[in-house]
């Protein structure tokens, strides 16, 4: 028997830009942003990929709240094989109030209506 148990990789983060961001075009044409966010409980590397038309305007000090999924990646560095963990944004909403909280209500219903598509499989 499989396990029937799921899984579900979702990040949601709230608190303020630390540093200035960094924005990378890559070979293929797309872009990276990545920046530093501090929230309440301590501070997580986060990146964005995207066209340019969508790179999220984000500077130092911005107040934002990131939705996305968490990522490790293993790369070879000078001392050998190492990993770095970050959060993969799907969604970067600036302030507080309505907004936020539409997004956070939006990405809510995509989670269960992609979970609901899973267990019908």
């Amino acid at each position: 028997m499989g396990d029937s148990s799921k899984t579900m990789n979702v990040a949601v983060i709230e608190g303020s830009v630390r540093g200035e961001p960094i924005r990378r075009q890559m070979d293929d044409g797309s872009f990276r942003l990545s920046f530093d966010i501090k929230g309440d409980d301590g501070e997580a590397p986060v990146t964005w990929f995207g066209p340019e038309s969508k790179v999220p305007a984000v500077s130092e000090n911005d107040r934002v709240t990131v939705i996305g999924t968490i990522r490790r990646y293993f790369y070879r560095g000078a001392a050998g094989v190492a990993s770095r963990t970050d959060i993969v944004a799907s969604s970067v909403v600036f302030g507080a109030g309505k907004r936020r909280r539409n997004a956070i209500v939006k990405l809510s219903q995509e989670l269960k209506e992609q979970a609901e598509m899973t267990q019908a499989a």
